[in-house]
C-alpha cells in the first residue's frame, strides 16, 4: 500500500486531517473493517491498571492494507484512519503504552 494507493477525495478536509496508521491489538477485527467506516479507537493500558479510555472517536477509516503488507514482525493488525492532530498524537501515545482496539460506529 501506497499513499497514493488512498484516495485523496477520501480524506476530510474539516479539522486539518491526516493519514494516520494504527496497529490494532486483536488483527481478526479488521475482517469487519472498510474504508469508509467510522470507528471508535480505545487503548487500554498494557499495565492493566486502568480502564480502557477512548483515544480518538468517530474517525474515519481510509485504508486497511491486506494481510501481506502488515509486515512480518508486527503485532495486530494495521489500519490508516484521518486523524486530527491531537488525535494523531493521543494515538501515538497510545501505541506505546496500550493495547488499541475498534469499536464500530454505526452509519
Amino acid at each position: 500500500m501506497t499513499k497514493r494507493s488512498i484516495a485523496a477525495s477520501s480524506i476530510p478536509a474539516s479539522a486539518q486531517s491526516s493519514l494516520t496508521p494504527v496497529r490494532i491489538a486483536d488483527p481478526g477485527v479488521l475482517a469487519l473493517v472498510r474504508p469508509g467506516d467510522r470507528i471508535d479507537l480505545y487503548a487500554t493500558p498494557l499495565s492493566a491498571l486502568g480502564p480502557a479510555a477512548v483515544v480518538a472517536a468517530q474517525v474515519p477509516v481510509l485504508a486497511v492494507p491486506d494481510s501481506g503488507e502488515q509486515g512480518v514482525l508486527a503485532e495486530g493488525a494495521l489500519l490508516v484512519i484521518a486523524a486530527t492532530t491531537r488525535q494523531a498524537g493521543l494515538l501515538a501515545e497510545a501505541a506505546v503504552t496500550s493495547r488499541l482496539s475498534v469499536v464500530l460506529r454505526p452509519m
